[in-house]
């Protein structure tokens, strides 16, 4: 496996505009939270109790374009249990994250409690949800700049979002991220993406623009190995095919590891991991070897796959004649 060590940030900007419906405050109903598109508003009778809070039962309203029975199952929030106010917050960001995959980013829920009995040890509440699902809105326009590397149409090819059809939220940060990869494996580490979504309210429509910084083409700093004792590491990276100061990318370093696994009678390959280092661009490639022992048990299977210049280097490098004398060489 080769691991890439390091935090690839993806800027993804898609709660669109929050709309904030307009409360009227009402005798005994205030506003106590907004958070994101969850507007909650409690009988003031609940808040002045200092017991807990039962759910009598749940009622929710507005919603047509999703099940509601799904949505139902989905909550955490059940009736006839104790009420948790996180628990329901996050419930109702499901529900809004549900509209938003559908291309409903303007939908808005107002939450309520009201209180309708009470004993020593519980306050019984009514959780009241209102959706208002506001407009669907498809992609207008999808497109992509800031590319040096690669042309705009096989940027382009890579994205499952389309013209035409509501942004599903997942399959667009799926979409970065498969970008992302390709210039990851490409050797650009630092690559970022930022999403840039206007809302066309006339038309019922968004425009989609990834703007692309590629960031500096990475390079391979320094070579490191660790686990050999016997073996010199300049052997070791030799046998790889790599220098220190070219540029990586997944494909070369997997051809590596290939090379590596070829002298598996001396050293043998258990990991290689890219970390970042302190200039931009340039990474740290670690590679971890087991050394195998000299023996010639493992000699006649190990031996016979190198060439006589693979040995005659490997005895340059300080291996042992007894370790490959005796063995046929390709």
């Amino acid at each position: 496996m080769i691991k890439i060590l390091k935090t690839i940030t993806v800027f993804i900007i898609f709660l669109l505009m929050p709309a904030r419906a307009f409360l009227q405050e009402s005798a005994g109903v205030t506003v106590e939270q907004y958070e994101g598109d969850v507007e909650l508003k409690y009988d003031e009778r609940v808040e002045e109790k200092e017991v807990h809070r039962f759910v009598e039962d749940i009622i929710i309203s507005g919603i047509e374009m999703l099940d509601k029975n799904a949505i139902m199952r989905m909550m955490k929030t059940k009736k006839n249990k104790r009420f948790d106010e996180d628990v329901f917050l996050q419930d109702m960001k499901k529900i809004l994250s549900k509209y938003r995959d559908g291309g409903f980013i303007f939908t808005v829920i107002t939450k309520s409690m009201e209180l309708v009995r009470e004993d020593e040890e519980y306050v019984y509440v009514v959780i009241k949800a209102d959706v208002k699902e506001g407009i669907k809105y498809c992609v207008k326009r999808l497109d992509v700049e800031g590319s040096m590397s690669y042309p705009r149409e096989f940027i382009m090819g890579m994205l499952r979002s389309k013209e035409g059809e509501a942004l599903d939220k997942n399959t667009f940060e799926k979409d970065i991220k498969t970008v992302l990869s390709s210039y990851q494996s490409d050797g650009f580490p630092d690559t970022k993406i930022y999403p840039d979504i206007t809302v066309e309210r006339d038309t019922d429509t968004i425009n989609v623009l990834l703007s692309i910084d590629e960031g500096k083409r990475g390079q391979i700093g320094l070579i490191e190995v660790i686990g050999n004792e016997r073996t010199k590491s300049s052997t070791i990276i030799r046998e790889m095919r790599l220098r220190e100061g070219e540029y990586f990318t997944m494909d070369k370093l997997e051809e590596a590891k290939r090379y590596l696994m070829k002298i598996n009678n001396i050293v043998r390959y258990k990991e290689m991991e890219l970390y970042d280092t302190e200039t931009e661009g340039e990474m740290k490639l670690v590679v971890e070897v087991e050394e195998q022992q000299s023996n010639s048990a493992m000699g006649v299977i190990g031996w016979n796959s190198l060439t006589v210049a693979q040995v005659k280097a490997l005895e340059e490098d300080g291996i042992e004649g007894n370790e490959i004398t005796g063995y046929a060489v390709g």
